[in-house]
Formats: C-alpha cells, structure tokens, sequence
C-alpha cells in the first residue's frame, strides 16, 4: 500500500543514490566520490554514514519497492559497505 505524504529525498540523498547504483562501495569511498574534487571535510565519513542512515530510513518510511540500501555490519575500524539492493 502506497503511503499517502511520502517522505521527500534530499539532494544529497538522490546524489547518494545514484553513487550506489553502481557498485557496492565503502562509506569512505562514498565520501570521496562525494566531495570529489575536492577533499572531504575533517568529518565527511561521519556525515556520509548519517546521510546513509537517513536516506535508508526515509526508504523504509515511504514503503519503497523500487529499491533497498544494504550495509554491512559495524566491525570496530573498518568502514561499512553499502550497496543497492532490490
């Protein structure tokens, strides 16, 4: 069932996204290509990861079929991979 007020993509989120849709990627290899092509800010990891997380709750908000982001668990340094799934 459709939701009735979807919740609307940032920007940045639809930016994300298409990033994604290429290939399954770390979230700091996402910062890069984000804020390419210039470096990153001091935080731009931290921001990605929220960015992420907001964009994948905004998707389970609005009940999408069209896609779904997939992560890996947090292992302690390693940065998490992301992906686009279906």
């Amino acid at each position: 069932m459709p939701v009735k007020n979807p919740v609307k993509y940032s920007a940045s989120e639809q930016k994300v996204l298409c990033l994604l849709k290429t290939k399954p990627q770390t979230s700091t290899a996402i910062c890069r290509q984000f804020y390419s092509p210039t470096s990153p800010p001091f935080y731009g990891q931290q921001i990605i990861v929220s960015l992420l997380s907001s964009l994948m709750r905004k998707a389970k908000i609005n009940r999408e079929k069209k896609f779904k982001i997939l992560k890996t668990k947090r292992m302690g340094p390693k940065p998490i991979s992301y992906w686009y799934g279906k």
